[in-house]
């Protein structure tokens, strides 16, 4: 018998890791992806010179001309408190206890999906439109973009919380970000910021 649960937890044990081999080269395979199609788009910008303007639901102002936009979701962090509990009381005979439990709440920052809704980034502003939730940053506020694997970091100027956006893919709309907060003219790119964009 003890053989038997022997094989079965060696199996379980390598079930896991099998699984998570494979669930590592997904993410592998969906990241090189994401590369690839983002070295496209960057390459059809260098070749044009230009993003390419699109259509946008949102009321632009003058010499304003949107270049991304998409559906996404905008995640923030969020106090969240758990209770950890402990067992302040002690024994005076068998099955005999004094005392009772104790413990504390403790509040830890977790990412929290804020709401959904559609992204838009313009040549001055990004814009999130949600069920619940909007946000309209300046571009020339943004400190700095950092693509991950299906989400985009955003960090602004007098803002304490990043925001996250999910993208489609995350690697192009983080190029469009750093371009068009960079440049008032998205429609006219110097081979530098194009360079600086594609870190060559």
């Amino acid at each position: 018998m003890e053989y038997v649960i022997a094989v079965l937890i060696i199996a379980s044990i390598a079930g896991y890791a099998w699984m998570a081999r494979v669930r590592a080269a997904r993410e592998r395979e969906r990241r090189e992806l994401f590369i690839w199609e983002a070295r496209q788009f960057m390459a059809d910008v260098k070749e044009r010179r230009a993003l390419r303007a699109v259509e946008s639901h949102v009321i632009l102002k003058e010499g304003e001309s949107a270049f991304y936009e998409e559906s996404s979701s905008l995640y923030e962090t969020r106090a969240v408190r758990h209770y950890q509990s402990g067992y302040s009381g002690f024994r005076v005979a068998k099955g005999l206890y004094v005392g009772g439990s104790s413990g504390k709440s403790v509040s830890t920052q977790e990412w929290t999906q804020i709401a959904t809704g559609k992204l838009t980034v313009t040549n001055k502003r990004m814009i999130f439109e949600g069920e619940g939730a909007s946000r309209s940053v300046l571009l020339s506020k943004v400190l700095s973009v950092e693509p991950i694997l299906g989400y985009t970091v955003v960090a602004v100027e007098n803002r304490q919380k990043n925001m996250v956006f999910e993208a489609e893919n995350s690697f192009i709309l983080a190029s469009i970000i750093e371009i068009c907060s960079q440049t008032d003219n998205p429609s006219e790119l110097t081979e530098t910021l194009i360079a600086k964009t594609l870190r060559e």
